[in-house]
């Protein structure tokens, strides 16, 4: 599989082959790592990586957008499909929390304008704090979800809908 992996600014395309729980990582500069998948499941993840374990989680953000927090850094990656146009993965599609969390802060309201990227709500999860991103920039038109509960995955936390006027498109987060 093909992915554009990005961590902050930096932007790396790669190429991962995963034969059971092996995982093959090709550079752009064509180094090859290898990893072993020790999958919790339910979003929650742990690596092998050199005899060392990396915890990880992650979410769904689209058909073919994931995001993950790996050792407190937020990674996103997209996976290139062939034949289909590469796309920002900050453009829509609906996306909602793959793992079970409790949320421990909730950082907008109904009415909000947020910039893709914009943190809206922190999870906890296995003493990780997860932030949930916006996909793209809008206006937040409800939020589902408040400090102390208990989210179950696959449940929409956040509705945006877009800054253009007139678009009644709304999308969850």
């Amino acid at each position: 599989m093909k992915i554009v992996l990005e961590a902050g600014e930096q932007r790396q395309e790669l190429r991962v082959l995963r034969r059971g729980n092996r995982l093959r990582v090709t550079l752009e500069d064509g180094r090859t790592l290898e990893a072993k998948l020790l999958d919790d499941g339910d979003g929650v993840f742990e690596l092998e990586l050199d005899g060392v374990r990396i915890h990880g989680a992650g979410i769904s953000t689209g058909p073919n957008d994931r995001q993950l927090w790996v050792g407190g850094q937020t990674l996103k990656y997209r996976r290139i499909t062939r034949g289909a146009a590469e796309r920002s993965t900050t453009d829509g599609g609906d996306f909602s929390v793959a793992i079970p969390a409790t949320v421990v802060e909730v950082l907008t309201a109904p009415g909000d304008v947020v910039e893709a990227g914009d943190k809206l709500v922190l999870l906890e999860s296995m003493k990780m704090v997860l932030p949930v991103i916006a996909p793209r920039a809008g206006v937040v038109a409800a939020v589902h979800c408040a400090v102390g509960e208990s989210v179950a995955a696959g449940v929409p936390l956040v509705e945006l809908e877009p800054e253009v006027p007139g678009n009644g498109d709304a999308e969850s987060a």
